[in-house]
């Protein structure tokens, strides 16, 4: 089995997990190996409320993926809040691709070091936990990536289950 399929089967069958996305869509293929039951449970929402988002049982980890690399997906300061909420839970990671929002993340506490905002020309925020702990990352994602500069079109996909999986592993 190649490594993404092992992720995939990993976040379907080890690790139940539901991807939110908001905003513009985010593809992910599916797996090689045709042994892996599953496919990423990817679901697309048009709002961020707290019926929509709030751990229900239906899987044991959950991620927010908000979209934004077109501006394209509004966010409030009572968004953010409700982010650092689903964040706080431990079922959660937070990915922001964009980078219009990136100061407000840091200033209302969900990212960073407040008033530091070294990140902000990076494409992709991420907030999960690792070793149990809250931790903060910027990602590979650059405005090339979406432009198709020799990329595959679900190499983002492919670099938020990565990661994902990463920090889920780490606290198991």
């Amino acid at each position: 089995m190649d490594t993404y399929s092992e992720m995939v089967k990993y976040l379907t069958e080890d690790v139940p997990t539901v991807f939110y996305i908001y905003g513009d869509t985010i593809p992910f293929h599916e797996p090689h190996a045709e042994s892996v039951k599953g496919r990423i449970d990817a679901r697309r929402i048009s709002t961020l409320s707290r019926e929509n988002l709030m751990p229900d049982g239906s899987a044991e980890h959950y991620v927010l993926v908000i979209h934004d690399f077109y501006e394209h997906a509004p966010i409030t300061k009572e968004d953010i809040e409700l982010i650092n909420e689903l964040i706080e839970t431990r079922q959660y990671t937070f990915y922001y691709i964009g980078h219009r929002y990136v100061s407000d993340f840091v200033e209302n506490g969900l990212w960073g070091e407040k008033g530091v905002v070294e990140s902000a020309s990076d494409a992709s925020i991420s907030v999960g936990f690792d070793e149990r702990v809250r931790c903060f990352g910027t990602g590979p994602l650059r405005d090339d990536d979406f432009t198709g500069a020799g990329q595959s079109p679900y190499l983002v996909g492919e670099s938020i289950v990565s990661s994902v999986v990463s920090y889920v592993k780490s606290c198991r």
